[in-house]
Protein backbone atom coordinates (compact mmCIF):
# COMPACT_ATOMS: atom_id res chain seq x y z
CA UNK A 1 0.00 0.00 0.00
CA UNK A 2 1.14 3.42 -0.90
CA UNK A 3 0.96 6.29 1.75
CA UNK A 4 2.45 10.04 2.32
CA UNK A 5 4.38 10.18 5.45
CA UNK A 6 7.58 12.58 6.72
CA UNK A 7 10.60 10.85 7.56
CA UNK A 8 12.67 12.99 9.76
CA UNK A 9 16.34 12.03 11.29
CA UNK A 10 16.61 12.10 14.76
CA UNK A 11 19.34 12.85 17.41
CA UNK A 12 19.41 10.96 20.87
CA UNK A 13 17.29 12.17 23.58
CA UNK A 14 16.89 11.00 26.93
CA UNK A 15 13.16 11.50 25.85
CA UNK A 16 13.21 9.23 22.72
CA UNK A 17 15.25 6.34 24.66
CA UNK A 18 12.77 6.41 27.69
CA UNK A 19 9.59 6.27 24.93
CA UNK A 20 11.39 3.83 22.14
CA UNK A 21 14.85 2.65 23.83
CA UNK A 22 18.04 2.95 22.50
CA UNK A 23 18.77 4.34 18.82
CA UNK A 24 21.44 3.76 16.33
CA UNK A 25 22.96 5.43 13.00
CA UNK A 26 20.01 5.44 10.50
CA UNK A 27 17.32 5.22 13.13
CA UNK A 28 14.47 8.23 12.11
CA UNK A 29 10.97 9.20 12.91
CA UNK A 30 8.11 8.86 11.01
CA UNK A 31 4.93 11.25 11.08
CA UNK A 32 2.07 9.82 10.03
CA UNK A 33 -0.57 12.34 9.26
CA UNK A 34 -4.50 11.46 9.14
CA UNK A 35 -5.42 13.24 6.15
CA UNK A 36 -3.75 14.06 2.92
CA UNK A 37 -3.73 16.30 0.17
CA UNK A 38 -5.62 14.55 -3.38
CA UNK A 39 -3.22 15.42 -5.74
CA UNK A 40 -4.11 14.97 -9.30
CA UNK A 41 -1.22 13.19 -11.75
CA UNK A 42 0.77 16.12 -12.86
CA UNK A 43 0.96 16.68 -8.84
CA UNK A 44 -1.39 19.75 -8.64
CA UNK A 45 -3.30 20.43 -5.36
CA UNK A 46 -7.32 19.83 -5.61
CA UNK A 47 -8.10 20.95 -2.91
CA UNK A 48 -9.78 18.07 -1.37
CA UNK A 49 -8.20 15.69 1.14
CA UNK A 50 -8.30 11.80 1.80
CA UNK A 51 -7.74 9.67 4.77
CA UNK A 52 -4.17 8.09 4.69
CA UNK A 53 -4.39 4.60 4.62
CA UNK A 54 -1.54 4.02 7.21
CA UNK A 55 -2.44 6.10 9.95
CA UNK A 56 -4.84 3.84 11.91
CA UNK A 57 -3.00 0.77 11.10
CA UNK A 58 0.85 1.10 11.43
CA UNK A 59 2.44 -0.91 14.36
CA UNK A 60 5.89 -2.91 15.77
CA UNK A 61 7.53 -4.72 12.54
CA UNK A 62 5.64 -3.01 9.75
CA UNK A 63 7.99 -2.41 6.65
CA UNK A 64 8.26 0.91 5.05
CA UNK A 65 10.10 1.13 1.57
CA UNK A 66 10.65 4.87 0.66
CA UNK A 67 10.07 5.70 -3.17
CA UNK A 68 11.67 9.02 -3.19
CA UNK A 69 15.53 7.79 -2.01
CA UNK A 70 18.13 6.19 -2.65
CA UNK A 71 20.69 4.88 -1.11
CA UNK A 72 24.08 3.54 -2.44
CA UNK A 73 25.55 0.39 -1.55
CA UNK A 74 28.47 -2.10 -2.64
CA UNK A 75 28.79 -6.21 -2.32
CA UNK A 76 30.91 -9.06 -3.05
CA UNK A 77 28.97 -12.26 -4.61
CA UNK A 78 29.90 -15.25 -6.05
CA UNK A 79 29.08 -16.29 -9.63
CA UNK A 80 26.33 -18.87 -9.81
CA UNK A 81 26.54 -19.29 -5.92
CA UNK A 82 23.77 -18.92 -3.28
CA UNK A 83 24.62 -17.15 -0.09
CA UNK A 84 22.79 -17.14 2.62
CA UNK A 85 19.82 -19.01 1.16
CA UNK A 86 19.97 -16.01 -1.49
CA UNK A 87 18.96 -16.87 -5.49
CA UNK A 88 22.78 -17.31 -6.90
CA UNK A 89 23.51 -13.15 -7.92
CA UNK A 90 21.03 -11.57 -5.89
CA UNK A 91 22.44 -8.87 -4.11
CA UNK A 92 20.44 -7.86 -0.55
CA UNK A 93 18.69 -5.36 -0.66
CA UNK A 94 15.42 -5.93 -2.55
CA UNK A 95 14.20 -2.86 -4.50
CA UNK A 96 16.83 -1.92 -6.91
CA UNK A 97 16.82 0.80 -8.91
CA UNK A 98 20.03 1.05 -10.93
CA UNK A 99 23.49 -0.37 -10.90
CA UNK A 100 27.12 1.72 -10.80
CA UNK A 101 29.21 -0.85 -11.63
CA UNK A 102 30.08 -4.63 -11.37
CA UNK A 103 33.76 -5.29 -11.25
CA UNK A 104 36.21 -8.49 -10.57
CA UNK A 105 39.82 -8.45 -10.08
CA UNK A 106 42.19 -11.24 -10.76
CA UNK A 107 44.50 -11.21 -7.92
CA UNK A 108 47.01 -12.95 -9.90
CA UNK A 109 47.50 -10.81 -12.45
CA UNK A 110 46.10 -7.66 -11.22
CA UNK A 111 44.21 -7.24 -14.16
CA UNK A 112 40.58 -5.64 -13.46
CA UNK A 113 37.54 -6.34 -15.97
CA UNK A 114 34.46 -4.03 -15.29
CA UNK A 115 31.22 -5.22 -17.04
CA UNK A 116 29.02 -3.23 -19.11
CA UNK A 117 25.00 -3.16 -19.03
CA UNK A 118 22.68 -4.87 -21.63
CA UNK A 119 26.10 -6.38 -23.25
CA UNK A 120 27.06 -8.51 -20.25
CA UNK A 121 24.33 -8.54 -17.69
CA UNK A 122 20.89 -7.39 -17.20
CA UNK A 123 19.45 -6.70 -13.62
CA UNK A 124 15.68 -8.14 -13.16
CA UNK A 125 14.42 -6.98 -9.56
CA UNK A 126 17.90 -7.46 -7.46
CA UNK A 127 18.93 -10.68 -9.47
CA UNK A 128 21.93 -9.85 -11.86
CA UNK A 129 21.22 -12.01 -15.12
CA UNK A 130 24.45 -12.66 -17.23
CA UNK A 131 24.12 -12.68 -21.10
CA UNK A 132 24.65 -16.01 -22.91
CA UNK A 133 27.17 -14.12 -25.59
CA UNK A 134 29.06 -11.24 -23.33
CA UNK A 135 31.70 -11.69 -20.81
CA UNK A 136 30.96 -12.64 -17.20
CA UNK A 137 33.08 -13.99 -14.41
CA UNK A 138 33.59 -17.89 -13.89
CA UNK A 139 31.00 -20.02 -11.88
CA UNK A 140 32.81 -19.86 -8.25
CA UNK A 141 34.32 -16.38 -9.25
CA UNK A 142 33.69 -13.33 -6.86
CA UNK A 143 32.75 -10.07 -8.29
CA UNK A 144 31.85 -6.83 -6.71
CA UNK A 145 28.60 -4.73 -7.49
CA UNK A 146 28.29 -1.11 -6.46
CA UNK A 147 24.41 -0.68 -7.08
CA UNK A 148 21.49 2.29 -6.08
CA UNK A 149 18.45 0.78 -4.44
CA UNK A 150 15.40 1.97 -2.26
CA UNK A 151 16.03 2.12 1.57
CA UNK A 152 13.57 -0.18 3.27
CA UNK A 153 13.03 0.56 7.23
CA UNK A 154 11.22 -1.55 10.16
CA UNK A 155 9.10 0.47 12.53
CA UNK A 156 10.45 -0.43 16.11
CA UNK A 157 7.96 1.74 17.97
CA UNK A 158 4.99 3.78 18.48
CA UNK A 159 5.91 6.80 20.01
CA UNK A 160 3.24 7.72 23.05
CA UNK A 161 2.30 10.97 22.80
CA UNK A 162 -0.63 12.76 23.10
CA UNK A 163 -2.29 12.57 20.03
CA UNK A 164 -5.89 13.68 20.17
CA UNK A 165 -7.19 17.39 21.36
CA UNK A 166 -10.28 19.11 20.68
CA UNK A 167 -11.60 15.84 18.35
CA UNK A 168 -9.16 16.43 15.98
CA UNK A 169 -6.45 13.59 15.61
CA UNK A 170 -2.84 14.81 15.45
CA UNK A 171 0.12 12.89 13.57
CA UNK A 172 1.01 10.06 14.85
CA UNK A 173 4.62 9.11 15.86
CA UNK A 174 6.53 5.80 14.54
CA UNK A 175 10.19 5.40 15.39
CA UNK A 176 11.90 3.26 12.25
CA UNK A 177 15.32 1.45 11.76
CA UNK A 178 17.23 0.91 8.86
CA UNK A 179 17.12 -2.51 7.44
CA UNK A 180 20.94 -2.12 6.28
CA UNK A 181 20.85 -4.89 3.40
CA UNK A 182 17.93 -5.99 4.39
CA UNK A 183 18.99 -7.35 7.56
CA UNK A 184 16.94 -6.91 10.92
CA UNK A 185 18.76 -5.48 13.44
CA UNK A 186 16.11 -5.45 16.37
Amino acid sequence: MEAKVLITSITLSKDFEAMAGVFEVGDAVMTVPKRVPVRLSNQAPTGQYTTNPIFAGIGMYDRILLLDDEFKSSEVLVKGTAINARTPDTLLNSAVTSIRSIRKYNQTTGVGTTYQPTIDYTLTGSTITWTSNGAKPATGQQYSVVYYHRPMYVVTATLPKPRHQDGQDFPRYVALRYLAGGIERL
